[in-house]
């Protein structure tokens, strides 16, 4: 176990659903049971429960190995549920609000994923696809893009400003990979994820997203855990110890990589 609040059994009750969610929608889909403007909601629900169920594996004690599935299906999913909101002709000006809580979580998170487990490249552009799509411009996501994809062009402005200000949550994150690529510099970066770990995370996502899910009496939380800070430190190439044992650092995901 990974998760110090909920036990094994509960997480496995977790996995199951979603595996049953994903089960019945696929049937539907197969069976044209989906209406033509519900697929993408469909789609992107099945995306979510992919990734929640490879969440909820981790903070179970699974082995790092066997989250890659989930990973992959969730990619194809999200994928899909995006072309299909490209494709809809009454849709095409439709912006992808990549500023919408949990939307920036899903996307962050499956950036930092496909980073930290070094999945395929051809599907991790998959990802990219979506952004360039909906021209979303965005510090941190685009700063784990270039360590995966080192020929991405970098971007000279960030698209937030037109849509909300959800960067807050993540403000600490963003001002460390600002910092210079020094020893000063690296220790700043090291001080202010440490600090995103410690009183950001968590509290400014109070009032959407995941933020007391562990109080539920409906089985919707899956693990509290910052992938982007893993995937931020590791390409900062940052000292982690002032916060490897940070109850929402996911260490384990952190170090699989660098030990195989």
């Amino acid at each position: 176990m990974r998760d110090k609040i909920k036990n094994k059994e509960y997480f496995e009750s977790i996995i199951t659903q979603k595996k049953e969610n994903i089960s019945f929608y696929l049937n539907a889909l197969k069976n044209n049971r989906v209406a033509i403007d519900r697929q993408y909601v469909v789609l992107n629900s099945m995306a979510g429960d992919c990734l929640t169920s490879l969440i909820a594996k981790y903070s179970a004690g699974y082995p790092i190995e066997e989250l890659y599935t989930d990973y992959y299906d969730a990619l194809e999913y999200m994928h899909q549920s995006w072309m299909v909101l490209d494709n809809r002709a009454y849709l095409k000006d439709t912006k992808y609000n990549h500023y919408f809580g949990s939307d920036y979580d899903l996307m962050v998170w499956m950036l930092s994923l496909g980073y930290l487990l070094d999945v395929e490249k051809q599907k991790y552009i998959l990802l990219l696809e979506i952004l360039d799509r909906f021209s979303v411009k965005d510090l941190l996501y685009e700063t784990i893009i270039k360590a995966k994809i080192s020929e991405r062009l970098p971007i000279t402005e960030e698209s937030y400003k037109m849509i909300m200000d959800m960067p807050w949550a993540y403000e600490s994150l963003r001002h460390a990979v600002k910092e210079t690529d020094d020893k000063y510099g690296k220790e700043r970066s090291s001080a202010l994820i440490e600090q995103f770990l410690n009183k950001e995370f968590y509290q400014r996502h109070k009032g959407f997203s995941f933020y007391d899910h562990h109080k539920s009496n409906n089985n919707i939380y899956y693990g509290y855990w910052s992938f982007e800070s893993a995937a931020i430190a590791d390409i900062l190439s940052v000292d982690i110890s002032p916060f490897e044992n940070n109850k929402y650092f996911p260490k384990d995901v952190y170090f699989y990589k660098k030990v195989e």
